[in-house]
C-alpha cells in the first residue's frame, strides 16, 4: 500500500495478501530484516522504518518502508516510460545489480545463520513439490519437469546471498536505466547464486508465459549477452 502522513510524505505499508497462504510463505517481518541488514550498503533498497507484528493494526504483520519513485518493468505500457535510448543501460544495470547481491558477505551476522547445511537445490525442489502436491497439482508435465531436475542438480559452486525472485519485475528502475531499489525479498536466503541467474534469463526469454519480457526489439539486450555479462 502507498500511504502519506500528515506532512504529505509518501511512504510503502507492505504485508501479506488475504486469504489462505501457504506456511511460511509472505514472511514480512523476515523480509524487512534483510532490507535492514542492506540498507546503506552497495545492494539498492528502500530504506525501511519498521515492523509491527500486533494484528490489531492491519490484520498481520506489517513493515513501512520509503517510497521509492522508480519504474517497474512488467509490461508495455510501463516500458514506455523508459527512454529507449536508456534501455540497454538498464540491462547493463540489472544485472550489476544481480552481481551486488551476490558479492554481500554471507559468512559473518545473520546471513551466515541463514545458511543451512546440504543442498539448496535439493531443498527447493522438495519445497515445491509439496507444495505442488498441497495445492492438488495431480500428475502432468510439472512433475516430469521435477524428476529431470532432480536427476541432473548441479553441485553447488558459488553459495551466498539468494533473491529467490530476481526479475525486471521486482525493481525499481530510473529513467536512465540505473536500478534504484530491489523490492520483494521475502523469498531470500543462503544458496546457490546461479538460481537467480537461472531464473533472470528464464523470466528474460519468457514473453509468452508471464506476458512481457525486456526484448531485443524494443532496445534490450539478448538474453546470452545478459547471461555473458
Amino acid at each position: 500500500y502507498r500511504v502519506r502522513d500528515d506532512a504529505g510524505t509518501r511512504w510503502v505499508l507492505r504485508r501479506p495478501p488475504t486469504g489462505t497462504l501457504l506456511s511460511s510463505a509472505h514472511d514480512v517481518v523476515r523480509e524487512w530484516r534483510i532490507l535492514d541488514l542492506l540498507a546503506g550498503g552497495p545492494v539498492p533498497v528502500p530504506p525501511v522504518l519498521g515492523y509491527c507484528t500486533d494484528h490489531a493494526v492491519t490484520g498481520a504483520d506489517f513493515y513501512v518502508m520509503t517510497h521509492v519513485d522508480g519504474i517497474v518493468l512488467d509490461d508495455a505500457e510501463t516500458v514506455a516510460a523508459l527512454p529507449r535510448q536508456h534501455r540497454p543501460a538498464a540491462s547493463h544495470s540489472i544485472v550489476d545489480t544481480l552481481a551486488k547481491i551476490h558479492a554481500v558477505d554471507t559468512t559473518t551476522g545473520p546471513p551466515a545463520q541463514m545458511r543451512r547445511p546440504g543442498s539448496y537445490l535439493e531443498r527447493q525442489l522438495r519445497r515445491w513439490s509439496r507444495q505442488l502436491a498441497d495445492g492438488g497439482v495431480g500428475p502432468g508435465p510439472v512433475w516430469d519437469v521435477h524428476d529431470l531436475l532432480a536427476r541432473n542438480l548441479p553441485a553447488e559452486r558459488w553459495t551466498g546471498l539468494v533473491h529467490g525472485d530476481f526479475r525486471p519485475g521486482n525493481l525499481l528502475i530510473g529513467p536512465d536505466g540505473e536500478v534504484l531499489a530491489v523490492l520483494d525479498w521475502e523469498l531470500w536466503t543462503v544458496g546457490d547464486v546461479m538460481a537467480d541467474l537461472g531464473w533472470l534469463t528464464a523470466t528474460w526469454a519468457s514473453a509468452d508465459v508471464i506476458g512481457w519480457a525486456p526484448d531485443p526489439a524494443e532496445g534490450f539486450l539478448d538474453v546470452d549477452t545478459v547471461a555473458a555479462r
